[in-house]
């Protein structure tokens, strides 16, 4: 269960959030230079690698700015990760396959013998592999504060929990206003 285990002032938010705000900037940079660079690069295989480091940048900029949509209070609770828990069946079926195959191609004598393509391919397997457990950890997971004195949150489900979470929620929406 992923939770913050103390009280979070809102300058130590706000600092968190300005170092990936500046993150996401310098992502955005990255993604141009890469642009730059495809255009004026001739080769093919290259230029294919350079896009995909770019994409990588892209899926960057989408990591930070969720990071600072769930700082900022945006919550994520089982229903939501009805999505994820979805594509973590469908992405099981297809890994296995994707996974095998990597491991036949990387089998291949012959493809040792080109160093650069064997980081592709093992770039290709991982990946595969770090989406399942990307998938898998984040549809678990929760993604709001308990305090490290909570016992009963060490001996509840998580549907107690977001109850629970939102009831105080509701309540503290209710005395601010």
């Amino acid at each position: 269960m992923a939770v913050f285990r103390r009280t979070v002032g809102e300058k130590e938010k706000q600092e968190i959030i300005k170092l990936l705000r500046k993150q996401i900037r310098t992502e955005k940079l990255c993604i141009d230079a890469y642009k730059k660079s495809v255009d004026e690069i001739q080769n093919e295989p290259v230029k294919k690698i350079l896009r995909m480091i770019r994409l990588d940048s892209e899926k960057h900029i989408d990591i930070l700015q969720a990071s600072i949509d769930i700082i900022q209070g945006e919550d994520v609770l089982s229903e939501d990760k009805k999505h994820l828990k979805r594509g973590l069946r469908r992405h099981l079926e297809l890994e296995k396959d994707s996974i095998d195959i990597a491991n036949r191609i990387l089998s291949e004598g012959w493809i040792k013998e080109s160093e650069g393509l064997v980081e592709l391919i093992k770039s290709w397997k991982n990946d595969e592999i770090r989406h399942h457990r990307l998938l898998r950890e984040l549809s678990e997971k929760t993604y709001f504060r308990l305090n490290e004195l909570d016992w009963i949150a060490v001996f509840r489900d998580e549907a107690f929990l977001e109850k629970r979470y939102l009831r105080s929620k509701r309540l503290k929406e209710k005395f601010e206003d």
